[in-house]
């Protein structure tokens, strides 16, 4: 299963991406952008699937009330 970090610098605010295949990796590589001041979250894919169903809603409910 794919692991994805999703971290953000505290500085700029850009997001960033990186996908790994274990979750081992992805729990080093979070380690390690922590250590330089990112704000950082492993998501898998479950994680991913709710994330879009939640979004999916969000906007056909907005898009029913614009009606």
């Amino acid at each position: 299963m794919s692991h994805w970090v999703i971290h953000r610098n505290q500085s700029d605010r850009k997001l960033y991406i990186d996908e790994f295949d274990n979750e081992s990796e992805a729990i080093s590589k979070r380690n390690d952008y922590m250590e330089i001041y990112h704000d950082v979250i492993i998501v898998d894919q479950s994680d991913i699937n709710e994330l879009y169903l939640r979004a999916r809603k969000a906007s056909t409910k907005k898009i029913k009330n614009k009606k």
